[in-house]
């Protein structure tokens, strides 16, 4: 471990001009940009179903998309030879340009849906034209029901940007450890790409009063792109239990759906049953202590995975479900009654 972190360091430390230039190009881009939204009333307003109290500039997550692009310019050589790739950007490029005009002139969620759909099935094909139809058919139900329940943490100040930086900073470990493998170095540009636009938006978002929200354009696209790195790993190793990286947030989603499909509720419409949406709304819990809280939970939980050993990994993943299955449910049921 301590090898590879070294050798990330160096490599790291030989792109400084690289990530310097996307840092004060994505720090420009998003200052000029909130005048614009204010200008075109791109604002998240406050509603009955919002934890914010005040209306908000919205759609400053474009820059994630933007951070893709530029990278891909600085290594265009590498990214070009790197099948499967070119698919995921063309795919993030609709998901970008959907989800764009949606914050600007409120698009039918079952468009939207339809939309994720076919891009997730186009960018991960090479499953079923192998074969594999079941692990096809999973990929496209996890895969689009992440995307659409990461839309949802960009409500609460912070926790789409902590949460994310430590996601994406897994995933770059985790894609330094099996380097040997895979023989190219472009996911891991995509990641560091991400974290930096995920530090710019965190400027502007990791604040008691938030500049600006990711909106569906932000938040759909990095989805995606967390997907795109997490599955390509599963393919990539045959190991499923790094699901446990997304777990945290994982639990909340799938317990909310099950929750509202059982009240009848429209799974596609808003709501504030998330738990962190009821910490911060009903419990008038700070959102960055909420939004830290989430972070530094699932940051525990991915150091556990490394220290353990290759053959107790899945048996760690699913200890760490059950635990915090059962924490969460204690926890909901008891906010739900008061």
């Amino acid at each position: 471990m301590h090898e590879v972190l070294v050798n990330a360091l160096i490599k790291y430390y030989e792109m400084t001009t690289e990530i310097l230039i996307l840092l004060l190009l994505l720090f420009a881009l998003e200052s000029v940009f909130l005048p614009v939204a204010r200008r075109l009333r791109l604002q998240a307003d406050v509603t009955s179903r919002s934890s914010h109290n005040a209306a908000t500039e919205t759609g400053g997550g474009f820059i994630f998309f933007v951070a893709a692009l530029v990278m891909t310019a600085f290594h265009l050589d590498e990214t070009m030879g790197f099948r499967g790739y070119m698919p995921m950007l063309a795919g993030a490029a609709v998901l970008f340009a959907v989800s764009m005009y949606d914050d600007l002139c409120d698009l039918s969620p079952v468009f939207r849906l339809v939309v994720q759909i076919v891009v997730v099935a186009y960018v991960f094909s090479d499953v079923a034209v192998a074969g594999h139809y079941d692990i096809y058919l999973l990929i496209l139900l996890c895969g689009v029901g992440f995307i659409n329940g990461f839309n949802f943490m960009d409500g609460v100040n912070g926790m789409l940007a902590a949460y994310s930086v430590v996601t994406l900073a897994t995933m770059l470990l985790l894609y330094h450890q099996c380097q040997w493998r895979w023989g190219a170095e472009v996911p891991e540009l995509l990641i560091v790409s991400e974290l930096v636009a995920v530090f710019v938006f965190a400027v502007f978002n990791f604040r008691h009063k938030a500049i600006c929200f990711a909106g569906d354009v932000g938040s759909i696209v990095l989805g995606f792109f967390i997907v795109w790195l997490t599955v390509s790993y599963i393919i990539l190793t045959a190991d499923a239990s790094i699901i446990v990286f997304l777990v945290v947030y994982g639990v909340d989603v799938v317990f909310t759906i099950l929750q509202r499909l059982f009240r009848g509720d429209n799974i596609l419409k808003p709501h504030r049953l998330h738990l962190y949406q009821l910490l911060v709304n009903n419990r008038c819990v700070s959102h960055l202590k909420v939004s830290v809280g989430y972070a530094a939970v699932q940051f525990v939980v991915n150091c556990g995975w490394f220290i353990m050993p290759g053959r107790l990994k899945w048996t760690y993943a699913i200890i760490v479900i059950v635990t915090l299955s059962t924490v969460y449910l204690s926890m909901k049921r008891n906010l739900m009654k008061n």
